[in-house]
């Protein structure tokens, strides 16, 4: 009689979910070579084909450039304006402004170029942590990761 191999497929990394959080780390881990020869899995329900939303964040042109974010950036604001009063400088900050599809087509690019697998179901129960990895229960099947970043 064989022994059943019904064993959960295993990944290095797992991002649940696709949004600015998930989205700039993947982004950055791949720049600094981490996602090298690694397995990645993505739960993410959504397609994240439209414009759903913008991401707008606080940072210095500096902190901008590092993070490589200079061709998602929409707009950007160097003063701010109250009612009733003067228009005032935020230097050494700016405020700016990405569009949620700009973000997702150029995170889905990146992980294009990698080893990853995209699962579309939602996740229902947090990952249990077991040994040196998380068993993640979807719908229809359990995974495995080694390392978890659940931005929800």
């Amino acid at each position: 009689m064989k022994e059943s191999t019904n064993k959960p497929e295993t990944f290095d990394f797992l991002f649940v979910g696709l949004g600015a959080a998930n989205g700039l780390l993947l982004l950055r881990m791949h720049e600094n070579g981490l996602l090298e020869g690694k397995t990645i899995a993505i739960i993410e329900p959504d397609s994240k084909t439209t414009n759903d939303r913008t991401f707008c964040f606080w940072a210095t042109e500096d902190e901008v450039s590092a993070l490589g974010l200079q061709h998602l950036i929409s707009h950007r604001w160097e003063n701010i304006e109250i009612k009733g009063m003067a228009k005032q400088s935020i230097a050494p900050l700016h405020y700016y402004h990405v569009h949620g599809i700009d973000l997702y087509n150029q995170t889905k690019s990146v992980l294009n170029e990698l080893n990853f697998k995209h699962f579309s179901s939602p996740l229902l129960v947090p990952a249990l942590r077991i040994n040196n990895y998380y068993a993640i229960q979807l719908p229809h099947k359990t995974i495995q990761a080694h390392k978890v970043f659940d931005s929800r």
